[in-house]
């Protein structure tokens, strides 16, 4: 007791104070320096904390939360080098220990198990070399009473919508649509770390079964696979040397380990780029449901939207990341696959996207459904130029428009001084800003006129074969034509088709298509043809799908976004409801329109540019052209055009459109039938009139 009285009088403390201090000294839990600590947030429920796992010898195994639940679970900053601490283990089934490898100088097999992170979980600090996705969704602004919330967590992250409209500033009244209201989140996987273990150990006794000494020492977990990392072991030889496993030896052995694993099929990738491991790529026992809602709800599709206009969520990799990608860097994608493999649901989950993020006058869409089924139901939207195209007739001369319109933006990027889409829009803005002629001045009109913001155009082509097998030459040259000049003026293309034959995806197409997307197909011969490599025919359907982009040029497999018909409904919805009466028949003729002038004279629709027609403009437009459609056999315009191709001497098309102020169809219709009645001859290759003959009209009434 001397000692505490000595302490006390030299300290200058009450014996209250003395107790307390060594209350708390006696009652701090002794923490061993080479554990790893877990944060417990202030107000997290206990059962929610991920306790780790060890091995033998002492390494860390597992690191990542197991439920949905484990919002609340975050690890502390590592200092120094990312690399998991080392702490004593026991619970590793011995029956299914992680074997060794035959070259005793190396320490024992250490296998991490790389989980996709939890919808709910905040993971601002990632754990050391963890591969495993970060937050897919931002979580709920308003816990639930079983799960109280945290108090030192950072508030909840904006729906993409709302940054969206802070980041691209919407004009006059379009709002987007709030990505919560009209979109469904998805569903996690419950697959469980035994049987990721009890998997390993079986890929490596197989291995060793085979001669094929190797270890796995990652293994990443998405939605649909799981990816295991296999390191090569070595081979004695004679005279105490090891050689290397090759790597072809364990990529000859998929069928004996998807028979050892019960798995439909495996796809191996030998190696993965990047990486000195070899990945075995099994099929989960139980799937996870990866919704659009959950991609467009990440930090790397919000910070995408920051840096371009034509976002795109694509889906999850194999460690549950979101795949997003950028359309004008791409500059057109093209998607191949099999009936069922999902193909149709990834055209309209990229549709949804970029109309979650972008108003009519940031972006128009061209469609084109010879399938009359799948994207007819975006009728009515104002950021269609026209109505979705459905008649193969049609779809050279919608195409033929958007050729004329690359052209006139061409034109106008060379008078202002552009060099692209991006520029043009800016010197437009900082003329609007500041023009250079007064209202009521001369030339105010005209440069209202000629300087107006371009939005970008996306032409989304549904079923690509049934264009080339009714008019392959000319769907070829318009589309590689598009392709290689299109992309400075800001229209891209999007080719879906369910045959990647060589006769619909011909080398041209594939040369200027260097964004692919495959699906599962059926060979490997039409694999080779969509991404240049086998690979696709091993996928397992239902959104299961292989991605190339100009940054990826080795294939990606990834699982697509999910996207049903009550979403997609939801948001066409929206924006018909702020179109009003006019959405039924919006821009109805719009592409009879467009080709009323020459190549030479082509112009925009006129609801491109501008508010959507009034309902009597669209009725207008629509007995147009229908009136177009009814036949030249009794058109009112025969007569007046025998008489101008007499009177001229000569016959043309285009010539029939300046003079009767008429579209390239009715022209050419009326054309046809004059040479099937004998007034004009036969068209000659080289020259760009048709001789007029002096053979009587017949079946026409002279004035």
């Amino acid at each position: 007791m001397a000692w505490i009285a000595a302490v006390m009088l030299i300290a200058n403390v009450s014996p209250a104070q003395l107790l307390q201090a060594a209350r708390q000294v006696f009652a701090a839990p002794k923490r061993d320096p080479a554990a790893t600590e877990v944060a417990r947030v202030p107000g997290a429920p206990t059962d929610d904390i991920i306790e780790p796992d060890y091995g033998r010898d002492g390494r860390l195994i597992i690191r990542g939360p197991k439920s949905r639940s484990a919002q609340h679970w975050r690890p502390r900053e590592t200092k120094g080098d990312a690399t998991p601490t080392t702490l004593p283990d026991a619970d590793l089934p011995p029956a299914r220990a992680i074997s060794e490898t035959p070259h005793s100088a190396e320490p024992a097999a250490t296998l991490k198990i790389n989980t996709p992170v939890s919808r709910g979980q905040t993971n601002r600090i990632p754990p050391p070399r963890i591969i495993g996705a970060p937050d897919t969704a931002a979580p709920s602004a308003t816990p639930s009473k079983a799960e109280p919330a945290p108090q030192q967590q950072p508030p909840p992250a904006a729906a993409p919508a709302a940054a969206a409209s802070a980041i691209y500033p919407v004009p006059r009244d379009w709002t987007l649509p709030k990505v919560e209201d009209v979109l469904a989140p998805g569903s996690d996987s419950a697959m469980q770390e035994a049987d990721i273990r009890q998997r390993a150990a079986l890929i490596e006794d197989t291995l060793r079964a085979f001669g094929v000494p190797a270890r796995v020492v990652e293994v990443n977990r998405g939605p649909t696979i799981t990816q295991f990392g296999v390191e090569p072991g070595f081979n004695e030889l004679k005279g105490g040397k090891q050689v290397k496993v090759k790597v072809s030896r364990i990529a000859a052995l998929a069928d004996d380990l998807a028979l050892a694993l019960a798995a439909p099929r495996i796809r191996i990738e030998a190696p993965i780029p990047g990486r000195a491991l070899v990945g075995i790529e099994v099929p989960n026992s139980e799937t996870a449901l990866v919704a659009l809602r959950d991609v467009m709800e990440s930090e790397e599709f919000e910070a995408l939207c920051r840096k371009t206009r034509l976002p795109l969520a694509l889906g999850q990799d194999v460690s549950g990341r979101p795949v997003v990608a950028d359309l004008t860097s791409m500059p057109h994608l093209l998607i191949a696959g099999t009936t069922g493999s999902g193909k149709s649901v990834c055209v309209n989950a990229i549709i949804v996207t970029l109309l979650c993020v972008n108003s009519p006058e940031d972006l128009r869409l061209l469609m084109i459904d010879p399938k009359r089924v799948e994207l007819t139901g975006y009728n009515g939207i104002p950021h269609l130029i026209a109505p979705v195209v459905v008649d193969l007739e049609k779809t050279t001369a919608a195409l033929q428009w958007v050729t004329r319109e690359m052209d006139r933006r061409y034109r106008l990027f060379a008078k202002r001084g552009a060099r692209n889409i991006v520029e043009f829009n800016a010197h437009v803005a900082a003329q609007a800003s500041a023009p250079s002629a007064a209202p009521g001045q001369a030339g105010f009109g005209k440069l209202d006129d000629e300087l107006h913001k371009l939005p970008y155009i996306v032409v989304v082509i549904d079923e690509l074969a049934d264009l080339m097998m009714m008019a392959p030459d000319e769907t070829e040259k318009i589309i590689c034509r598009l392709a290689q000049m299109a992309r400075a003026t800001g229209i891209h293309l999007i080719l879906a088709t369910q045959r990647p034959s060589v006769d619909v995806v011909t080398g041209l197409i594939k040369a200027n298509f260097p964004a692919r997307i495959a699906f599962t197909v059926a060979t490997s011969v039409d694999s080779r043809v969509i991404l240049d490599s086998p690979g696709a025919e091993k996928l397992l359907g239902r959104g299961d799908m292989l991605v190339v982009t100009p940054e990826q040029p080795a294939p990606m497999r990834a699982q697509g976004c999910f996207l049903g018909p009550a979403e997609i409904e939801r948001v066409v919805r929206h924006w018909r409801a702020q179109l009003g009466d006019a959405s039924s028949p919006n821009a109805a003729g719009a592409l009879d329109q467009a080709t009323a002038a020459p190549p030479e004279e082509a112009t925009p629709p006129s609801d491109l540019f501008g508010t959507p027609p009034t309902w009597e403009e669209a009725r207008a437009l629509s007995e147009a052209a229908r009136e177009v459609n009814a036949g030249s056999k009794d058109d009112k315009l025969f007569n007046e055009a025998v008489a101008t191709v007499r009177l001229q001497g000569k016959a043309s098309i285009s010539l029939l459109q300046r003079r009767l102020r008429i579209g390239y169809t009715r022209a050419a219709r009326l054309i046809e039938e004059m040479e099937e009645r004998g007034i004009v001859g036969p068209a000659v290759p080289g020259q760009q009139y048709r001789e007029v003959l002096n053979s009587p009209l017949s079946g026409t009434d002279e004035a």
